[in-house]
């Protein structure tokens, strides 16, 4: 006596000769990738869209962010603030050293050239002309380097 058994994810009732358990159309969606992708992207994107709002809720949350090389700390009540709500770190250690907010005309200029080296020490204020011919200079000194070690080669 064979008895029509129902499938163990949708209850239709399963031909006499299916073993498996499951009716076509569920081992269908089950053994899927396509399906398995999309619900795996739809669940991704969430927590993305949940950790982008607050990003302190993220498990690997740090307290800052790092853009191109600059540490970035959340401080939505500063004056300078970008529209996200964070400032770039060298100028509010630079703020706390000078006792004031920066003019927005101020650069802070990383001496040995390390963006997240934040140390007082390896920060000064120029002016933007200051600042591209400092960093011109140090692209030239570069290449100069280079040139002479490939010509010692």
């Amino acid at each position: 006596m064979n008895k029509k058994i129902p499938c163990s994810e949708c209850n239709k009732s399963l031909g006499k000769f299916n073993k498996t358990g499951i009716c076509p159309s569920c081992r269908m969606r089950i053994n899927n990738p396509m399906k398995k992708r999309e619900i795996s992207t739809k669940v991704a994107n969430k927590l993305k869209k949940r950790f982008k709002d607050n990003p302190e809720l993220h498990p690997n949350w740090k307290g800052f962010h790092i853009f191109k090389g600059y540490i970035l700390i959340k401080n939505k009540n500063h004056p300078h603030a970008r529209s996200d709500g964070y400032v770039l770190e060298h100028r509010i250690v630079m703020e706390k050293e000078i006792g004031r907010y920066l003019k927005p005309t101020e650069i802070v200029h990383h001496i040995n050239g390390n963006k997240s080296d934040n140390r007082i020490k390896n920060l000064v204020i120029v002016n933007i002309h200051e600042h591209e011919h400092n960093t011109l200079l140090k692209i030239a000194q570069r290449r100069i380097r280079e040139l002479e070690n490939e010509k010692n080669l």
